[in-house]
């Protein structure tokens, strides 16, 4: 037992020391690398967890004083005893991660879980420091109770949405997700509304500015499709009113006559139809439903 727990020992030590922050804490009270320091906090609620894996929620570390979280998966060994093998995380170093700005460094997010007790909180200048939990930023005298009471409600159900309050003198916009990752964790974030609206009123600009643009461009595109077929009408027609001209010019009559019978004169020039005992006409003229047997 001794060879085994040196060579555990050994083997979390050397993981440890290519990937800080791993630890392995057994049921019984041990834990490894030896020499690590024991975050007895982790510790306590690892005693008391269930599931085979999940996340430790930000905490000061016994160990090292630093505020952290772990993340943990169960094992067991062949002899029955039941471990967790956590890997922790500093939250100064990912909290970027988790609490992004936004809207031109006006937003930033709040990581809660589901009673509203903060867990992670931005660095942002805008960000309240000090508080403990997201409601005691809302007070009760400037904000709706009945939406509060409701905004509480969507966190503790895991619902998301967005909420409306009055956060520093200003009415700001709160939307919420849940984080999942088997946890009550809830990312929340704030925005001033007026930068909402500004951006909306932007967006709706835009869209507008976009939307006359193509109508003026399929306006654009009609009136050239009109101009092309006037323009192809008229050299059509110049090009008759032509042909017309050269064929009334002869002093023959000439006719367009079918090939197969009955032979149907289809045209004649003012000659043929003088010849033909119609009256005179100024132009080649179509002769429907006529037909000669030659």
């Amino acid at each position: 037992m001794q060879v085994q727990e040196g060579e555990l020992d050994e083997f979390i030590g050397g993981y440890s020391a290519v990937d800080t922050g791993v630890r392995l804490y057994l049921k019984n009270g041990r834990s490894y690398p030896v020499n690590a320091g024991i975050d007895e906090n982790a510790a306590g609620q690892l005693e008391k967890e269930e599931e085979r894996n999940g996340i430790i929620a930000p905490h000061i570390s016994s160990a090292t004083g630093v505020n952290v979280f772990d993340v943990f998966v169960r094992v067991t060994f062949r002899d029955g005893i039941i471990g967790y093998l956590v890997k922790e995380y500093e939250v100064n170093q990912i909290v970027d991660t988790f609490t992004v700005s936004f809207y031109q460094d006006a937003g930033f997010s709040y990581v809660v879980d589901k009673n509203g007790n903060v867990l992670i909180r931005p660095p942002h200048p805008g960000s309240n420091k000090t508080v403990q939990n997201l409601f005691d930023m809302l007070p009760d005298t400037k904000n709706n109770p009945a939406h509060l009471e409701q905004f509480t409600e969507a966190l503790q159900t895991g619902k998301t949405g967005w909420a409306t309050f009055i956060y520093q003198e200003e009415e700001t916009v709160f939307c919420f997700v849940p984080l999942k990752l088997q946890t009550d964790w809830y990312l929340v974030s704030i925005i001033p509304a007026a930068v909402v609206n500004a951006q909306t009123q932007q967006i709706l600009l835009r869209t507008l500015i976009l939307i006359g643009g193509i109508i003026l461009g399929i306006a654009l595109l009609v009136l050239l499709y009109f101009h092309y077929v006037n323009r192809t009408n008229r050299r059509l027609r110049n090009q008759v009113d032509y042909t017309r001209h050269l064929y009334n010019a002869v002093p023959e009559g000439i006719a367009l006559m079918t090939v197969e019978e009955p032979y149907r004169f289809l045209q004649l020039n003012e000659e043929g139809l003088r010849l033909m005992g119609y009256p005179e006409a100024p132009q080649m003229t179509p002769l429907q439903g006529k037909s000669f047997r030659i």
